[in-house]
């Protein structure tokens, strides 16, 4: 069979798992690929600080980042930043790619949950609980974190990193309101309410499409958790992946084709940093994202 033979096969109905109120602390892995922008990382370090579930189980987690060959030596720099939990840093001498960061950092986990965030990432306080609940219902949950993009210079930074507010607003992310005017042509459809036509996407298995969106498209990896066991028995990102876009989409579709079920995470936010490409251009992202979209398509065919 191919993988996208068995996500035309595979429901996403999690109706019989709910309520998710258990939040008990699993022992947690939480990986973060860096590249650059040591003063992003540096937020994100510190809002996962100011996480009380962090501070009140710092022998629950441990804090794994690779540095993907930036320009300043991130693993140096962040020794003298206050982490409570076991840290690991490991840091490649030339820029390797995000895949290739993330199976380092995996291979360097050892705990139960993966936490993938990027390094642009503020979480909010009750965020490792939200996900518990969820993952102590189920062994096979893809729980994906919701985010509301600001930009760097945003003057609500500095307030949540030290009051935890104001909240990220949810409605702003992709998954609950898209609006693609800029890009569709007159006769395409402009908006998109995902979350809400699909019943927080438990009507959207079946490798079903909204227009041109999948099911596996709503799994992002800026913030989202997976047992280790099922990271594992996909094999984490797959490297052929170069450049922008698609690596993460691939990697949910590996985890549904494998039972997985992809499950929003609604009574928990995060604020991501919006900020210009890391390499290159808006208009090189775009090849990159068009050249992943094209081999998205050929390994879903893969036989597996």
């Amino acid at each position: 069979m191919t993988i996208r033979s068995k996500l035309e096969c595979k429901s996403n109905d999690y109706t019989n798992l709910e309520p998710f109120e258990n939040d008990s602390p699993i022992k947690s892995s939480i990986l973060i690929p860096a590249y650059n922008e040591e003063g992003y990382l540096k937020n994100t370090i510190k809002a996962i600080n100011n996480a009380i579930e962090y501070s009140n189980n710092p022998n629950f987690f441990e804090l794994i980042i690779v540095d993907d060959g930036s320009k300043k030596d991130l693993t140096t720099i962040l020794e003298n930043e206050e982490i409570c939990c076991k840290k690991v840093f490991h840091r490649f001498q030339k820029n390797r790619g995000r895949s290739l960061a993330r199976n380092k950092a995996i291979e360097l986990s050892s705990n139960e949950l993966i936490f993938f965030f990027d390094s642009d990432v503020l979480i909010q306080n009750n965020y490792f609980n939200e996900h518990w609940k969820i993952h102590n219902k189920t062994r096979n949950a893809i729980a994906v974190g919701l985010a509301e993009n600001i930009y760097g210079g945003d003057r609500r930074i500095n307030r949540f990193l030290s009051e935890n507010a104001p909240t990220p607003d949810i409605k702003k992310d992709f998954r609950i309101y898209k609006d693609i005017s800029k890009w569709a042509d007159e006769n395409s459809r402009k908006e998109f309410h995902l979350l809400n036509e699909t019943n927080n996407f438990k009507h959207w298995g079946n490798n079903k499409k909204i227009d041109f969106w999948t099911l596996p498209y709503m799994v992002v990896s800026h913030n989202m958790s997976v047992l280790s066991e099922n990271v594992e028995e996909v094999n984490g990102f797959d490297e052929r992946f170069k450049g922008w876009g698609c690596e993460d989409s691939f990697f949910g579709a590996k985890l549904i084709s494998s039972g997985g079920y992809v499950i929003p995470v609604l009574n928990s936010s995060a604020y991501r940093i919006k900020h210009p490409p890391r390499e290159g251009d808006e208009n090189q992202r775009k090849k990159e994202m068009m050249n992943n979209m094209d081999l998205y398509e050929l390994l879903l065919d893969e036989k597996c």
